[in-house]
C-alpha cells in the first residue's frame, strides 16, 4: 500500500516536473518564436520601406523623365507653333503685298478704263463731226450715202485706188456704199463723162475716178455733184464741185535713180514710193466746197499712216461676203497662170506694195458694187 502511494506521489511530482520542464520549455519556444516573429516584421517592414523608396525614387525619376519628354515635346511643339506662326505671317505679309499689287492694278486699269472711255468718246465725237461733214459736202445723209466710182479697167491697181477711196469714206461714214463702173480704157473722156453721168443718175452723191480725163469731173459739174479726181486738180474746170486730187509725185523716184547713177550703184527694179518719201501727195484742197475741218481731218489721218497707227487695208474695217478676211494669198511673183503665191495678211491687215511696188489688191469687198467689169483684150 505504502508502495502504491510512494509510487503515485512519486508519479504525480514526475508529472509536476514534466509539466513544469515543458512549460519552460514552451516558454523559451514562445519566447524564440516572438522574436522571430518580430524579426520578421521587422525585417518585412525594412524590406517594405526599402522597396517603398525604390518605388518612390522610380515614380520620381519616371517623373522627372516624363517632365523631361513633356518640356521636350512642349518645346518641340512650340518651335512647330512658331513656325507655322511666322509662315502664317509671311503668307499674311504676302497676301498684303498681292493685295496692294492688285489695288494698284485695279486702279491703273481704272485711270486707263477711264481713259479709254474719254478716247471713245472723243472718237465717238470726231465720227459724228466727220459724218456731219460728209453730208455738208455731199448734201445727203448717213442713211443716203451712195458714192460712184469711175474705173479703167477691173485690175488690182484700179481695184486697190476704189477700195482705199471706199474705206476712207466709211471711216467717216459706215453706211456708205458705192457703185462701180468700167470703160476700159485709160483715157477715154466721152466713156468716163457717160460713166459718171450713169452713176450720178442712178443715186450716188459723191464721184471719184481712176480715170485720166475730164470727162468724170466735167460731168460733176454739169450735175452739182462734188467730186474727187484723179491725179491731178481740176479746179480751173470745175469750180463748184472739185474737191481734192491725189497726185503722183515723181521728183523722189528720180532723184533716187539719179544718185544711184552718180553712185554707180544698180537702180531697183521695184521700188516703193510711199507718203513718207513724198511720193504720194495731195493736190490743194478747194476750200470753196469742202465742209470746214477738212483739211485738219486730213492732216490727222495722214500723220497716223505715216506713223503706221492706222492702215489703209485693215481687215477690221472690211468684210469680203460676209466674212472677216485672215488671210490671203496673192499673186507677187506674177506668172502667166496668175497663180497666188505670197501670203500677204499679217497683224490685221493686207499689206499692199510690201512684197512688190505694183499693187495686188484684187478683193471685192462688201459695201462696193460692180455695175460691170473690163479686163481689157
Amino acid at each position: 500500500m505504502l508502495t502504491v502511494i510512494i509510487g503515485v506521489v512519486a508519479l504525480a511530482g514526475g508529472f509536476a516536473g514534466g509539466f513544469l520542464y515543458r512549460k519552460k520549455v514552451s516558454e523559451k519556444e514562445i519566447s524564440s518564436a516572438e522574436e522571430e516573429g518580430r524579426r520578421i516584421v521587422n525585417e518585412a517592414i525594412r524590406n517594405a520601406e526599402s522597396k517603398k523608396k525604390e518605388a518612390l525614387l522610380e515614380a520620381k525619376e519616371e517623373i522627372l523623365k516624363s517632365r523631361t519628354d513633356y518640356e521636350k515635346e512642349e518645346k518641340s511643339r512650340r518651335a512647330d507653333l512658331q513656325r507655322q506662326e511666322n509662315r502664317l505671317q509671311q503668307k499674311e505679309e504676302n497676301l498684303d503685298r498681292k493685295l496692294e499689287t492688285i489695288e494698284k492694278k485695279e486702279e491703273s486699269l481704272a485711270q486707263k478704263h477711264a481713259a479709254m472711255e474719254k478716247e471713245q468718246e472723243e472718237i465717238r465725237t470726231i465720227k459724228q463731226s466727220q459724218t456731219a461733214m460728209l453730208e455738208k459736202i455731199s448734201g445727203f445723209t448717213a442713211d443716203e450715202a451712195k458714192m460712184g466710182y469711175v474705173g479703167a479697167f477691173t485690175y488690182a491697181e484700179v481695184v486697190s485706188g476704189y477700195t482705199s477711196f471706199y474705206l476712207g469714206a466709211k471711216s467717216v461714214c459706215p453706211t456708205v456704199t458705192m457703185d462701180v463702173t468700167f470703160t476700159g480704157s485709160w483715157y477715154d473722156e466721152t466713156l468716163e463723162k457717160e460713166g459718171a453721168e450713169k452713176l450720178i443718175q442712178g443715186g450716188c452723191k459723191l464721184i471719184s475716178q481712176h480715170a485720166d480725163s475730164l470727162g468724170a469731173p466735167t460731168a460733176c459739174e454739169n450735175a452739182g455733184v462734188p467730186n474727187v479726181s484723179y491725179n491731178g486738180s481740176t479746179v480751173s474746170a470745175c469750180p463748184n464741185t472739185y474737191i481734192i486730187s491725189s497726185r503722183i509725185n515723181w521728183a523722189p523716184y528720180y532723184e533716187m535713180c539719179i544718185k544711184a547713177v552718180m553712185d554707180g550703184t544698180e537702180i531697183p527694179a521695184d521700188w516703193t514710193g510711199t507718203l513718207a518719201t513724198n511720193s504720194v501727195v495731195l493736190t490743194d484742197l478747194n476750200t470753196t466746197v469742202a465742209a470746214e475741218g477738212t483739211a485738219e481731218a486730213i492732216a490727222a489721218a495722214t500723220e497716223k499712216l505715216e506713223k503706221g497707227e492706222i492702215h489703209v487695208f485693215d481687215c477690221s474695217t472690211f468684210t469680203v461676203k460676209g466674212e472677216a478676211l485672215t488671210s490671203y494669198m496673192a499673186d507677187v511673183d506674177t506668172d502667166d497662170a496668175y497663180t497666188p503665191d505670197t501670203e500677204v495678211v499679217h497683224d490685221g491687215y493686207f499689206s499692199e506694195s510690201e512684197f512688190r511696188s505694183a499693187p495686188y489688191f484684187d478683193l471685192q469687198i462688201d459695201g462696193i458694187n460692180l455695175l460691170d467689169t473690163n479686163f481689157g483684150g
